[in-house]
């Protein structure tokens, strides 16, 4: 198996069914993006996937593919999430300050 999806099933009652990602073309349309950027994610925005090796491979043939999982991409969502929002608050922040710095205090003219 060189790309696809393998679903497990529930474990208990509630329990979603965890589905795993084997190779950038499945992990792409799990994402719904193409496969140069699922490249680019991992690379430039840490998109959590692994080398897994593959059993049963001919002699000359690649031995590994690249493998992510329903947890690991909910966690790689997370880490982006909490990222964004430090971004905001120091946007925010630095907003603030460059606001006060420009603040005009003196008098209005005028009237």
């Amino acid at each position: 198996m060189s790309s696809g999806v393998r679903r497990h099933p529930p474990r208990g009652r509630g329990v979603a069914v965890l589905s795993e990602y084997w190779g950038i073309d499945a992990i792409s349309k799990r994402l719904g993006v193409s496969r140069p950027t699922v490249q680019r994610l991992h690379l430039g925005a840490g998109l959590l996937m692994y080398r897994r090796t593959l059993k049963g491979v001919a002699k000359g043939r690649r031995r590994w593919v690249w493998y992510t999982s329903d947890d690991l991409l909910r966690m790689w969502e997370i880490a982006r999430c909490q990222a964004d929002l430090e971004w905001a608050r120091a946007e925010r922040v630095r907003r603030a300050n460059h606001l006060d710095r420009d603040v005009d205090v003196r008098a209005p003219r005028g009237g």
